[in-house]
């Protein structure tokens, strides 16, 4: 059957894109001089539904299309169907079939966008998959790199929030960054995306991984709408206001409605992505209903782990921890009574940014600042920063803290520069993630050839220390 590609304009973006359209579609809009009849295919459905680049199209073997409309589809600013003559569509009429007019309303103005395809042989758009162009991985890295400012520019305002934002500039701000996620999010998922990772040609094992994610990361996306990212946006951003109120007042009360809010998004989100999750693991995957749920969105933070694998692994773990913390509680407790004494804040400050450089934390690269709980963000590994709290009477919460954040930073410093822009220039899953920051935490933070080369450094900043042993002291951190 004679088949055509229609180009048409995606509502809210900014491509034409083709799609195939069946003989007996084209049939019913033909006047009846130049009706043909047309096979009936079972594959019409699906040809339909796939959408194809224009440019990808091979220019010979049996497939022709008229130039016109190939620049229109590449250059959607050119208005189509013009300065062609009736005798020179009747010419190609004669020597390769009608034509097919497809309306094009952009600016109000109708225009003809014509494309043809000789009956004589199937075209090359379905019998081969989509030619890979050479400039496909370039293109898709430029895109990625504006999805990741528009996040980074995102991030930079839900630092402000939490560090140095007035309380009355909440309400603009939830509004701010939604805008902000809903059009990274858009940008994101464009239909454009999925075509430059099809035609994507990957020359080295980097470039593969590169496909290989974001394929993974637009597929999960493009089944989200904008309207619920920028829903959990704003939800995320009026929640912090309340739940800082909340902690201080301790009036859990405060913030409830906020969190029910979130929780209802999440599950909203969980319902859309549950079907992607449940194709990738196959058909022996079989979980419950809330199961289901939660693995859809954990699957987010670690990719393939289910709550299943997680129950199995804290079983595991429960065998050793339970006996181990039995036989702690049964010794007598460390005194830790030097530490809930008074420590100049300015002082515990200073030491902290003092370890947490020597560990590899730079900043030349990053700052540390005061929140009202502490976090680390990423605005590209170039600038990477964390932040703590104080408590002028108890030594170890600021000081874990910084520890524990600047673990975080050192590995987002850490990314290689060629993945900037990129989703590989972020943690492999969440628990990797943690596991760095709880390294240099409790592995190093509370290791005793630590605190040989730290004690002298922190006796020296807090003279009060001078009578305690470092063993005492290694006790007490442990506690």
């Amino acid at each position: 059957p004679v088949r055509s590609v229609e180009a048409r304009r995606d509502v809210g973006g900014d491509a034409v894109r083709p799609r195939l359209v069946a003989a007996d579609d084209r049939q019913r809009e033909r006047p009846p001089h130049q009706a043909r009849v047309a096979r009936e295919d079972p594959l019409d459905a699906e040809r339909r539904a796939v959408p194809r680049d224009l440019a990808h199209l091979p220019r010979n073997d049996g497939l022709r299309i008229d130039e016109e409309a190939r620049i229109g589809a590449l250059n959607p600013r050119r208005r189509l169907g013009g300065g062609r003559r009736p005798e020179q569509e009747q010419d190609e009429e004669e020597a390769h079939g009608p034509t097919r007019r497809v309306p094009s309303t952009r600016h109000g103005r109708v225009g003809a966008r014509r494309l043809w395809i000789p009956a004589s042989r199937p075209p090359l758009a379905r019998r081969l998959p989509p030619a890979p162009m050479p400039d496909a991985l370039p293109a898709l890295r430029t895109r990625l790199a504006e999805v990741a400012d528009l996040g980074h520019a995102a991030a930079v305002l839900e630092w402000d929030q939490e560090t140095y934002m007035p309380p009355g500039g909440a309400e603009g701000r939830g509004r701010q960054v939604a805008t902000l996620r809903r059009i990274a999010h858009e940008r994101f998922t464009a239909p454009e995306v999925g075509e430059l990772l099809d035609a994507a040609a990957p020359e080295s094992d980097l470039d593969a991984a590169l496909v290989r994610v974001t394929r993974r990361d637009w597929q999960r996306a493009t089944l989200l709408p904008g309207r619920l990212v920028s829903e959990k946006a704003e939800a995320s951003s009026r929640a912090m206001e309340a739940w800082k109120a909340a902690r201080e007042s301790d009036a859990f009360a405060l913030f409830a409605p906020h969190l029910e809010r979130i929780l209802g998004l999440a599950r909203e989100e969980a319902d859309l992505v549950r079907p992607l999750v449940a194709a990738e693991r196959g058909p022996d995957y079989a979980p419950s209903e809330a199961d289901a749920r939660y693995d859809a969105l954990l699957d987010e933070f670690e990719p393939g782990a289910s709550t299943a694998s997680v129950a199995a692994t804290f079983a595991r773990l429960k065998e050793g921890l339970v006996p181990l913390v039995a036989a702690a509680a049964e010794a007598p407790a460390p005194d830790d009574a030097f530490l809930r004494a008074p420590f100049d804040a300015d002082a515990q400050w200073a030491f902290g940014l003092d370890v947490a450089q020597a560990l590899g934390y730079s900043l030349d690269h990053g700052r540390q600042d005061r929140s009202a709980h502490p976090f680390t963000t990423s605005f590209g590994q170039t600038d990477v920063r964390i932040t703590t709290r104080v408590d002028p009477d108890f030594f170890p919460t600021a000081f874990f803290s910084t520890v524990h954040e600047a673990g975080h930073g050192i590995y987002e410093q850490g990314f290689a520069p060629d993945l900037a822009g990129t989703p590989l220039a972020d943690g492999a899953s969440l628990g990797i993630h943690e596991s760095q920051s709880r390294l240099y935490e409790n592995l190093v933070g509370r290791g005793e050839a630590f605190w040989t080369w730290a004690y002298p450094m922190l006796r020296a900043r807090f003279p009060h220390l001078a009578d305690v042993p470092r063993g005492a002291f290694l006790r007490a951190v442990n506690r």
